[in-house]
């Protein structure tokens, strides 16, 4: 039996974990960054006072609505906000989105700061594919230790 399997399966433990690690590694004065689960919750990187997240709540649940219809990447304006978003995928299965907010200004000059965006948006299904990989490498030592000690 695989005592162990309810604890490193849950897609909300990764999305918190993916999280804090951004969060950990994100200056205060940086981009304004969420990760959401699929279901909605969100972890964002608080000490931010750019955004009040819970304030587009509305606009946020359409830009995942259109994620999780398969767009890959959503770029949206709304008001003194500009959120753009993707899907955070590991192994082709989605995991979760992460959402990076910035003044409206950025669409002015988008043609030149997009990329870094969009690069930034792909670290972060990097960074979860990694935290994935290292949670069943400890997963399967856990599996391995109590099999020797059930021996």
């Amino acid at each position: 039996m695989d005592f162990f399997s309810n604890l490193f399966s849950s897609s909300d433990m990764l999305n918190e974990q993916i999280a804090h690690r951004i969060m950990d590694a994100t200056p205060e004065d940086a981009m304004a960054v969420a990760i959401a689960d699929l279901s909605g919750n969100m972890w964002t990187n608080q000490s931010n006072d750019f955004i009040d997240w819970q304030e587009h709540e509305d606009a946020i649940a359409l830009i995942l609505e259109r994620l999780a219809d398969g767009q890959e990447i959503v770029l949206a304006n709304c008001g003194d906000y500009c959120f753009v978003a993707c899907d955070i995928e590991i192994e082709s299965f989605s995991k979760g989105y992460a959402i990076i907010a910035l003044d409206s200004q950025f669409l002015a000059d988008i043609e030149t700061k997009y990329p870094l965006v969009e690069f930034s948006l792909k670290q972060i299904s990097v960074l979860a594919s990694a935290i994935q990989a290292n949670n069943s490498v400890i997963h399967d030592s856990l599996k391995k230790a109590n099999a020797t000690i059930g021996s």
